[in-house]
């Protein structure tokens, strides 16, 4: 370490030092040596993330089989249905988490703030009824289902039976659908 640099850290460390070293024109170049770790009191930067291609990851999805009839004839015999079983769950601040790592400039607890927010958002949109579209992730929509009613001035709102809120996958997810395995569920 030159005399210039000890001039120019003094005593500081760490954020104190990157500011010293950036405020300072002459300085800027020596900011170089000190994420390098060069520079002694100062901890050089965290190696890059690495980023995965999520579309290059094949996991089978689990399923079960069900043995099930046909209600409408119940005299045929019953056949088996596979029916998918889920192997685990990710959580909201593990998701976060994740995301984080992805990202150099956020942090967890960004990303968990941000996503709070989302929620918050998605719930006031869809419950005045609009469809909330995540750009390439999908769409959010309410849909209902009702009794009928004989006419048109009968009916009224204790007639719906329902409500649901449906995800239409964007085009990424759909494409996953094309290419994902299956493995049958061992207990």
């Amino acid at each position: 370490m030159t005399i210039a640099h000890k001039t120019l850290l003094g005593r500081h460390t760490g954020r104190q030092a990157k500011n010293t070293l950036l405020a300072r024109p002459e300085a800027r170049l020596c900011y170089r040596d000190a994420l390098s770790g060069r520079i002694e009191g100062i901890t050089p930067p965290p190696p890059p993330l690495q980023t995965i291609k999520i579309s290059s990851i094949i996991m089978a999805v689990k399923f079960n089989l069900v043995q099930r009839g046909n209600p409408g004839k119940p005299s045929e015999p019953k056949k088996w249905y596979a029916t998918a079983k889920a192997d685990g769950e990710v959580t909201f601040k593990s998701l976060s988490r994740e995301v984080a790592g992805i990202s150099t400039t956020v942090s967890d607890t960004d990303v968990l703030a941000v996503l709070n927010d989302l929620t918050k958002l998605l719930v006031r949109h869809l419950s005045e009824g609009r469809i909330v579209r995540f750009g390439d992730f999908g769409a959010f929509q309410v849909s209902l289902s009702s009794k009928g009613a004989e006419e048109e001035e009968k009916f009224n709102t204790s007639l719906i039976k329902d409500a649901k809120i449906t995800f239409r996958p964007g085009e990424d997810l759909r494409n996953m659908l094309s290419t994902v395995k299956f493995e049958k569920y061992g207990k």
